[in-house]
């Protein structure tokens, strides 16, 4: 994602998947509460609300490859399990290399 950016299908399917669910952000006094709080702790604006779903719609390949390549990590994320070694090494092996720590060797 971050050399190539997405696919238009890609951008097209998170734009409608965004667009469609932020209503749903607003079904609780709750949810509208922590809407607010959002809006002010970040600045967005008082006309956040109106604007949110154009400009997710507004959004295109070119601008989303962009954000990938500012935003996402050129380096693999690490994995942390805690629980028995011997029990789930088989099944991390896929993910890459495996380095076991001992509780006891924790502060």
């Amino acid at each position: 994602m971050r050399r190539e950016g997405p696919t238009e299908e890609e951008v097209e399917a998170a734009k409608t998947y965004l667009s469609g669910l932020y209503p749903m952000r607003f079904e609780t006094n709750e949810a509208v509460a922590a809407a607010i709080a959002e809006i002010r702790v970040y600045d967005l604006g008082d006309q956040w609300v109106q604007r949110f779903v154009p400009e997710i719609r507004a959004v295109t390949r070119p601008l989303a490859a962009e954000a990938a390549k500012k935003y996402l990590f050129d380096r693999p994320p690490t994995l942390a399990v805690v629980g028995n070694a011997a029990a789930v090494r088989k099944q991390l092996a896929d993910f890459g290399r495996l380095r076991v720590i001992k509780a006891a060797e924790l502060e």
